[in-house]
């Protein structure tokens, strides 16, 4: 690695590690009071930190669960959406086949 990608990882870690001072003091999502001294509370709650533009957000352990629930519902939908928009046919008697046979199936 060269020196200067060496600097600028070391120049992000610093900025990044600027920004944990900066944790709040609730979850972002419901405002559970979170205990800096709780060591169970800093291995468990997770923290996002992102450098452009500067922020630190807080997440309980409920909060960050349902959050990934979420997004693994909705990346099911899209891929379900995206599967059926590829199975449709493309020209319009096809189009009215395709839509009377779903009609049927009901």
């Amino acid at each position: 690695m060269g020196k200067g990608k060496r600097n600028k990882k070391k120049a992000d870690l610093q900025k990044t590690m600027n920004m944990f001072s900066k944790i709040p003091n609730n979850c972002l999502n419901c405002g559970e009071t979170f205990d800096k001294t709780n060591k169970e509370m800093v291995q468990k709650w997770r923290v996002i930190v992102n450098n452009e533009p500067a922020s630190v957000k807080l997440y309980c352990p409920d909060c960050w669960e349902q959050a990934q629930a979420t997004l693994e519902y909705v990346n099911k939908q899209q891929k379900v959406e995206e599967k059926t928009e590829q199975d449709k046919p493309q020209d319009d008697y096809a189009t009215w086949a395709y839509n009377l046979n779903k009609t049927r199936e009901k």
